[in-house]
């Protein structure tokens, strides 16, 4: 997928009277375990991880209903150090519903979607991980 670019992440989150706006997003990380990541290389059973994805707007639009717009998107391919995997955002008219709306995305997301990660490294050696 293309790069994350948090600006149309936001655009598509913001109305002018919903004024909070959260959002996270992870970062491939330069080392784990005290080794050199490349990249990471993710992959995906694409058609049931959308399914899933809306899935869990549809459950934070049930638990949160003041939740205005909510926007989830997770790169797949091969990942460079420092560049974005994933973006989740939300607004709403308060901050909690947007903390708590995030914060259970990004949950469920790591426990039900099938997106897989291999850490690629420097020395050419590879490891799948869990979420």
């Amino acid at each position: 997928l293309d790069l994350i670019d948090r600006r149309r992440a936001q655009f598509r989150i913001c109305r002018r009277f919903y004024i909070t706006r959260r959002k996270w997003s992870c970062s491939v990380r330069k080392s784990s375990d005290q080794v050199d990541v490349a990249y990471l290389a993710y992959e995906a059973y694409e058609s049931m991880a959308c399914k899933i994805f809306l899935n869990i707007c549809s459950e934070i639009r049930k638990k949160w209903p003041t939740v205005h717009r909510i926007c989830v998107h997770h790169r797949l391919g091969n990942v460079a150090v420092k560049e974005k995997s994933i973006i989740v955002a939300a607004s709403a008219p308060h901050r909690a519903e947007t903390l708590d709306a995030v914060k259970f995305a990004i949950d469920e997301i790591k426990k039900k979607v099938p997106i897989w990660k291999k850490e690629v490294y420097v020395d050419k050696t590879s490891k799948w991980k869990a979420n």
